[in-house]
Parts: structure tokens; sequence; C-alpha cells
């Protein structure tokens, strides 16, 4: 089963991402076969982590982050990359 955490910033501060971090490796056990990260501010950014099989940049902070979500996949149905979570639209806005 996969697994979803993350942090809402309330405050005008960058979100700890090494908090994020643990608390998705917290979570391997719910999804070991792939690792992603969506940081939302004024636009979504997606990242992809040491476990991750798609070709994303590994996880930085962001200046302008309101909430940033984790997430650990389970590969049962459909075991393509096309499966990455969390994800954005094409032009990043949502």
């Amino acid at each position: 089963m996969c697994g979803i955490c993350g942090v809402i910033n309330l405050e005008d501060r960058t979100v700890d991402i090494e908090k994020l971090e643990k608390a998705t490796n917290i979570m391997k056990h719910r999804g070991p076969d792939d690792e992603g990260y969506l940081l939302i501010g004024k636009t979504c950014m997606e990242y992809g982590g040491h476990d991750s099989k798609v070709d994303l940049p590994q996880l930085k902070p962001e200046k302008d982050t309101i909430i940033a979500l984790g997430y650990r996949r389970l590969s049962i149905i459909d075991v393509s990359s096309r499966g990455h979570q969390p994800m954005c639209n094409e032009n990043r806005a949502v």
C-alpha cells in the first residue's frame, strides 16, 4: 500500500526538507518501489528521491513552498514510471 505525508507552511519560512524526507522514508515499507516529492508555492515542482525510478531532480528547498508532499509507491498494477506520484499538470500551475 502506498503512503503519502506532507507539511503545510503557515509561517514565512522554508519547509524543513530533511524532516519531510525522514517522514517519507519512515513509510518505505508501504512503498519501496518509488519515492517522490512535490513542493507547491508559486508553482508546483516535482522531485525524485533516492529510490525514484524516474528522471527528476533530487529534492531541494524552495523558498516559497506552502505545501510539501512526500510519497512512497508500491507498484502492483501499474509498474511503469508513469505512475510516479505526486505529480503536477503540464504547465506546473496545479
